[in-house]
């Protein structure tokens, strides 16, 4: 466990703010009270807080008596606001802090969550950090919790959101709507010249440090005046609170000025970069002896070699070639649609099936299904499968997790009579990569997984997954006739789309799987169709491109 450790340097710093020692008075309140330690202290610091924040003389320069004569502080809290002042920490709170998750003191900053309620997601979802409290939301955890509700559950995800809009870190699909909502404004406002996306959005880079616009504005600090919420200070701009950098460029320079800015260095490190301008970047391409190059494909080590003009123009996988859904959740177990529901939504947005695959039995803090509520589903699956005819089809699956041993939850009759497996690690993620890989590839050799789900485990901005060795991953795949998720999740694009290729050279499919919890996250699948691009896949290598008849026949070849 990593803790917070307050720094105390008396020789740069002789005292602190008021402000300082003021909130670490707030902090101690917190603490006590989420560490369920005694009400009355916590109070106690609470209401100290409330006048020593007003307090605009420095304590270091107040006497005993007149800071202790101030509302709720009294004698003990105005000697420990002096002793503070003089030794930069307030009694007491560091060993607080030490026997506190350190992403808790972070999920602590979210207003509206007070210290019982953060005591509730730590010791009931076994959350410790914001991107697990993040995800927690899209599957719908804190809605199970007493006194949490729907409201509750997407104020935290707003919140969460904009910490982290503040730290600088966004995950693509949300840096990406606020880039295109800038362009937008951009382009209304100043239809005289050109705005273009580039850099790390523009090659859809799961994780963004800053958007960065092209543009033939060379006014553009003036520009920033007409755009809302568009600020320029401290030499830099933000939108929204999110770093913003624009490229000026000419006319005549705009294609190879977007050549070169959207990168990647390591995709301009292969080539011999043309130092004349061209109409358009295809020119660019045609005159290295390239096919076009999608923005997307850029990050690919040695992309140059599959776009050569000598061969077909690779075809990518794009949003139409996704025929089927697989790998969403219902209200069966932590879904927030009924299964009804997700399979009209699924219906209605052109697809031909769908793969339902709610929590096994083991996952109980995801209200898992017993034996007994499978086959009840399994019968509703039957009832809206004639309802639907031909048209639409929903296929018996499940997320059997994977346990410490590597085995499956259910028994070989159950899980023999599902249409899909997919095995998913949610549980015991604390393992070395020789366990890690152990343990995965015995439920890779298991005859009924079809599908291995999220092959590493990370939260992206939030934890890293545990260790593997994915060729050996992929080669018990491949032993197997085992599809690799990429879940389109977009904070976990797990496979990374950096393993595609080996993938492919092995003759293993990927499966793009929203790892849907409601209706509108059917969505996730565009974002993992984007990282599929990045790994140069193709839809034929793709499981979610087989027709309803090809996916049956999939089925029945295990």
């Amino acid at each position: 466990m990593h803790h917070y450790h307050l720094q105390i340097d008396l020789i740069v710093r002789q005292s602190m703010s008021n402000k300082e020692i003021a909130d670490q008075f707030e902090l101690m309140a917190k603490l006590l009270e989420l560490h369920e330690e005694n009400t009355f202290r916590s109070k106690n610091y609470s209401l100290a807080y409330l006048s020593l924040k007003k307090v605009a003389i420095p304590f270091s320069k107040m006497d005993m008596n007149s800071l202790a004569a101030l509302p709720h502080v009294g004698v003990q809290n105005a000697k420990k606001a002096i002793s503070a002042a003089q030794v930069g920490v307030l009694e007491g709170l560091q060993g607080l802090i030490d026997k506190t998750p350190e992403g808790i003191l972070d999920i602590l900053k979210i207003k509206g969550l007070g210290p019982k309620k953060v005591g509730q997601i730590w010791r009931e979802l076994n959350i410790t950090n914001l991107g697990q409290l993040r995800y927690a939301c899209e599957e719908n955890r804190l809605v199970s919790l007493n006194g949490f509700g729907i409201k509750i559950q997407n104020d935290v995800k707003e919140k969460i959101d904009f910490i982290w809009a503040n730290k600088g870190k966004f995950l693509y699909h949300q840096a990406v709507t606020l880039a295109h909502q800038l362009l937008e404004q951009l382009e209304a406002n100043l239809p005289n010249f050109k705005w273009l996306l580039t850099g790390e959005i523009r090659r859809c880079v799961t994780e963004i440090s800053s958007i960065q616009i092209l543009t033939t504005c060379n006014e553009v600090i003036d520009a920033a005046e007409t755009i809302d919420q568009l600020i320029f200070e401290n030499n830099s701009f933000s939108y929204r609170h999110f770093p913003v950098e624009f490229i000026v460029t000419s006319d005549a320079q705009l294609a190879i000025t977007l050549f070169k800015s959207t990168g990647s260095s390591l995709f301009l490190d292969t080539i011999d970069i043309p130092e004349k301008s061209f109409a358009t970047e295809a020119d660019i391409f045609t005159s290295l002896g390239l096919h076009f190059v999608p923005p997307e494909a850029r990050d690919q080590v040695n992309a140059s070699k599959y776009f050569d003009l000598n061969l077909p123009t690779p075809q990518l996988i794009n949003d139409k070639d996704i025929k089927g859904i697989v790998h969403c959740h219902s209200t069966y177990s932590d879904g927030l649609d009924p299964l009804k529901n997700m399979a009209e939504y699924i219906s209605s947005c052109g697809y031909e099936y769908m793969v339902i695959t709610d929590h096994s039995k083991s996952a109980t803090y995801a209200n898992g299904l017993t034996e007994e509520r499978v086959f009840e589903q399994w019968a509703e699956i039957e009832q809206l499968n004639e309802e639907h005819g031909d048209h639409f089809t929903i296929f018996r699956g499940i997320e059997s997790d994977i346990l410490s041993d590597g085995s499956l939850d259910y028994t070989d009759e159950i899980l023999k009579r599902f249409d899909v497996v997919i095995a998913s690690i949610h549980s015991g993620m604390d393992m070395n990569i020789e366990k890690a890989t152990t343990r995965i590839i015995k439920a890779i050799e298991n005859p009924h997984t079809r599908i291995l789900g999220h092959p590493t485990g990370r939260l992206l901005l939030s934890r890293a997954g545990y260790p593997v060795h994915m060729s050996k991953i992929i080669d018990a795949c491949a032993a197997n006739n085992v599809v690799i998720e990429l879940n389109c999740n977009p904070q976990r694009l797990d496979i990374d789309w950096s393993f595609i290729q080996e993938c492919i050279q092995k003759n293993v499919l990927i499966a793009l799987n929203p790892d849907a919890h409601s209706k509108e996250a059917i969505s996730n699948v565009q974002y993992g169709v984007i990282a599929a691009r990045k790994g140069l896949l193709s839809a034929h290598q793709c499981l979610n491109n087989f027709s309803t008849l090809e996916f049956r026949n999939w089925i029945q070849s295990r």
